[in-house]
């Protein structure tokens, strides 16, 4: 296969470091990290264009999303982060995907906007509620034998996916995380997820932690709902205050 043979040309590179092929993955992949000092370390993954690649569909999907929702890269890079530290981002050892994330998030943040009536001129302010409503759906409400992040019909919509029943095809495998590709309908994202109780784990005890630190603050210190400058709260302020940035 053509991902074994450049493996082993980039084997004998003395730049790369813990290089690994998976041949056995739906898109094969080459996943390598640089070493030494002409190169700063990244973590490289080589892929293949073939009939199962949506990788440019997906580039060109999430740069849209980027545009209509403007707190989705905040909250991708700290979710992403949290995960990171605790070894929660390779699907390929069952930790959830980057793309997984993005649809998570978007299906959280469309529902939050639903539940708190957030108007979209409103989005500026809602960072810290959007962060509290994402960890509580996925640390604690969520329940993967039970629930997906399902696809709309028009994926034209500001966000294509929601909240919604698991619903399991005939023949179709079970899978522990359901998350529906509004790139590629019938690809399932977070199939390769089978640590996702961890990831639950993780989600919800950032949830608590946060809502711990919030209690230790005096209530007295906490601004009024009325309050106009709410540029230097702490995350979970913005989160539980029902206020916004003028």
């Amino acid at each position: 296969m053509m991902c074994n043979i450049l493996g082993r040309v980039l084997q004998r590179m003395d730049w790369i470091d813990n290089l690994k092929v998976i041949d056995t993955a739906l898109v094969p992949v080459i996943k390598f990290s640089t070493k030494g000092d002409e190169y700063p370390y990244t973590e490289v993954d080589l892929t293949f264009a073939l009939p199962t690649h949506a990788g440019l569909k997906v580039v060109r999907f999430v740069k849209s999303s980027l545009i209509k929702f403007p707190h989705l890269k905040e909250m991708t890079l700290i979710i992403k982060t949290l995960l990171s530290k605790n070894s929660l981002t390779d699907p390929f050892t069952g930790g959830l995907s980057s793309y997984a994330l993005v649809l998570m998030i978007l299906a959280s943040i469309s529902q939050s906007r639903l539940k708190n009536r957030i108007k979209k001129d409103q989005d500026e302010s809602s960072l810290g509620l959007y962060m509290m409503d994402f960890l509580q759906t996925y640390g604690r409400d969520f329940d993967p034998k039970r629930d997906a992040v399902i696809c709309l019909q028009d994926i034209n919509t500001d966000s294509p996916v929601q909240l919604g029943s698991k619903r399991v095809a005939p023949g179709e495998k079970h899978s522990n995380l359901v998350v529906h590709d509004p790139v590629s309908p019938g690809n399932n994202v977070g199939r390769s997820c089978f640590r996702f109780e961890s990831v639950q784990k993780v989600f919800a005890d950032a949830l608590a932690s946060l809502l711990s630190s919030v209690l230790r603050f005096d209530t007295t210190d906490i601004p009024s709902k009325d309050c106009k400058d709410t540029e230097n709260l702490p995350l979970p302020y913005l989160g539980l205050l029902d206020c916004s940035i003028k």
